[in-house]
């Protein structure tokens, strides 16, 4: 769509010359504009992908042309033209030695597919209410991008002409919770901001109304509109906790997809507390809910689904994939203070690098009980590698002196110099490394960030060990670091199968965070950045137990760590989707992975209605240039309006 503007207008007009089940595919960079107003059916990122033309004459005469716009005549003038496209092309391109005869272009990275519904946006804000400006979110990628409105229900009912809407005209729906996500917005889809739906109620030493013989200690029903920080301060005040993770500002999308923190050795993940739900069918627009939710907090209008068991184990994981999640029931516990102790050892070489973590796995970290957990960050400061070291250990009348806690203090490995601190739970947040001692706490905030996590057994090994340090020893930016969560102890008694968290036989999540300026978004730092995560992923992905799904977003090269995301379970979430969602609804959510498929194109039809399909998981050059061609056959029309 090169000089084609305004490029919205020349889009409504190739609709109008669809028949009712055809499409129109859009190509473009990232970030290079925005169709407004139009809502897509599916998107596809390709951040890595390849166009690849075969070196000769006539190839590249039809891809210059297509490039261009327009079709040259035999004519010597014309024909001269051809030849400097043809040389520039040449000039251009990249080549590669596995494949010689071919050379190498920068695919777009945004695939749009617009039917012709992509102009019902209106319909929904007349029934929802006003759009809004903006949604400011915290995650980096979903900051990029323009969603076709965002509209914020304020009952449930709007939040079912949401789906409802979405399924009448074949087009999705992202979900914002806590903003952490890079699902939450996409390009040209709708973005339903849930914050209004931000109530905690707290039920002190509770019983199941259907059953008298199953009695709880206290719950929290939480709306999905909260943020973690605000639920550990409402519960605070009636002396309640719920292991919640470890990130303040996080909402409804950790819970639901793990939650990993400093209780975790205590109480296990924040979704094995999940007790109950409800939630919005994306089949039917239907509210359902699920396991023991107290009556006063169940809809008029919600009935338990058949399927309500394993609605309710999908949750506890992979619980973005399969309906539009109101509110979540967990079990609470008295809430306890925390001793930390944080301090940093500056390390000379590889060598001694390697023997610190050895040193830390061994006399720290296997050291705790269950009442204390034990961080490690792995990070490069004024030229200088270093490792810092933050234990939490749970104070209280049930819990045991930190003194008795952890092992016997022997060696240089605890430090001469430490900050202690006795903290509450949500004091706790600030007493991470990384938000008050790592890089003057990374430039004030002003920084973008990728995160990727992998679960390790054992960080002292050599090969783990070796692989750590050489990460951090390969930053693209200095602010890149390495945060060695620990786990463990109640998370790892849960059997694999038990909830659609699959991974639980490992340590410590290891969560590889490329950090870079905020002013230098898009440059080649950030990009070098996210690579280096991606790199770092998959050189210890042989060595890892898994993946953390809630980490995961909509770029190709996550589809390879979502297959290791979810242990025994992924046939079964499979299933579970393609029921829930049959039609894709949500399919901007934690990839759930697909059975793969021999590298192939498919042709669209100006006249027959596309299954949604994935982006190549592979990133191949040569799978996206087929399907990158054949679409554009069937759509070039769009260029000649």
């Amino acid at each position: 769509m090169y000089g084609m503007k305004p490029q919205d207008q020349f889009i409504k007009h190739a609709l109008k010359m669809l028949f009712d089940d055809g499409v129109v595919a859009v190509f473009r960079r990232e970030g290079i504009f925005h169709i407004d107003g139009l809502a897509c059916h599916y998107s596809a990122s390709y951040p890595t992908g390849f166009v690849g033309v075969a070196d000769n004459d006539d190839a590249l005469d039809v891809f210059a042309s297509f490039v261009a716009g327009f079709t040259m005549q035999d004519t010597d003038e014309e024909n001269a033209v051809l030849a400097n496209w043809q040389k520039l092309c040449r000039d251009l391109a990249r080549r590669d030695d596995d494949h010689p005869a071919t050379l190498l272009f920068s695919a777009p990275e945004v695939m749009l597919v617009f039917n012709h519904h992509a102009d019902k946006v209106e319909e929904l804000e007349m029934r929802v209410g006003p759009i809004l400006e903006e949604n400011p979110v915290k995650n980096q990628q979903a900051r990029l991008q323009r969603p076709a409105a965002i509209f914020r229900p304020d009952n449930i009912e709007k939040v079912q002409d949401c789906v409802r809407w979405a399924l009448r005209h074949g087009l999705g729906l992202t979900v914002v919770g806590g903003g952490h996500s890079a699902h939450c917005h996409r390009s040209n889809v709708v973005a339903i901001d849930m914050s209004a739906f931000d109530s905690v109620h707290i039920l002190k030493e509770v019983e199941d109304e259907d059953d008298q013989d199953i009695a709880f200690n206290s719950l929290v029903v939480a709306g999905v509109g909260c943020k973690t920080v605000n639920i550990i301060s409402r519960t605070l005040k009636k002396g309640l906790t719920v292991p919640l993770g470890s990130r303040p500002s996080v909402g409804a999308g950790l819970w639901l997809q793990g939650g990993i923190g400093h209780l975790t050795r205590m109480y296990g993940l924040t979704c094995d507390n999940i007790v109950g739900a409800v939630l919005i069918s994306v089949a039917s627009g239907e509210i359902f809910y699920v396991g023991r939710v107290p009556s006063k907090h169940v809809p008029k209008e919600a009935r338990r689904p058949d399927n309500e068991t394993d609605i309710l184990w999908a949750l506890k994981g992979a619980g973005t994939n399969f309906g539009i999640v109101l509110s979540v029931t967990l079990h609470a516990y008295r809430a306890h203070t925390f001793h930390t102790r944080s301090w940093v050892i500056p390390l000379g070489d590889n060598a001694e690098a390697k023997r610190r973590l050895r040193e830390f796995n061994e006399k720290v970290a296997k050291g705790c009980s269950k009442f204390c957990s034990a961080d490690a960050y792995l990070y490069c400061e004024d030229g200088r590698l270093k490792l810092g070291i933050t234990t939490f250990t749970l104070t209280g009348a049930a819990s045991p002196s930190p003194m008795t806690i952890l092992s016997k203090r022997e060696g240089d490995i605890w430090g001469t110099k430490s900050d202690i601190n006795i903290v509450d739970g949500v004091e706790a947040f600030e007493a991470e490394m990384y938000m008050s001692k790592m890089h003057g706490e990374h430039g004030d905030g002003k920084t973008s960030s990728l995160k990727r996590c992998v679960f390790l057994k054992d960080i002292g090994g050599s090969k783990i060990a070796r692989h750590l340090v050489s990460a951090v020893e390969s930053r693209p930016s200095p602010f890149c670091y390495l945060h060695l969560l620990h786990g463990g102890g109640k998370a790892g008694e849960v059997t694999p199968e038990a909830t659609a968290f699959g991974c639980r036989d490992w340590d410590f999540a290891c969560i590889i965070t490329g950090v870079w300026p905020q002013d230098e978004d898009g440059s080649r730092v950030a990009h070098a950045s996210v690579q280096w995560v991606y790199d770092v992923v998959d050189s210890l992905l042989p060595l890892s137990r898994g993946t953390y799904g809630a980490d995961l977003g909509p770029d190709p090269r996550d589809a390879v760590l979502a297959e290791k995301a979810f242990g025994p379970n992924t046939v079964r979430l499979g299933r579970l989707k393609r029921l829930m969602d049959p039609r894709d609804v949500l399919a901007w959510a934690c990839p759930l992975p697909k059975p793969r498929c021999p590298n192939s194109s498919f042709l669209l039809p100006a006249n027959t209605a596309p299954a949604r399909t994935t982006a190549p998981a592979n990133g191949s050059p040569f799978s996206l240039n087929m399907t990158v061609t054949l679409l554009l056959q069937r759509m070039v029309f769009a260029r000649k309006l």
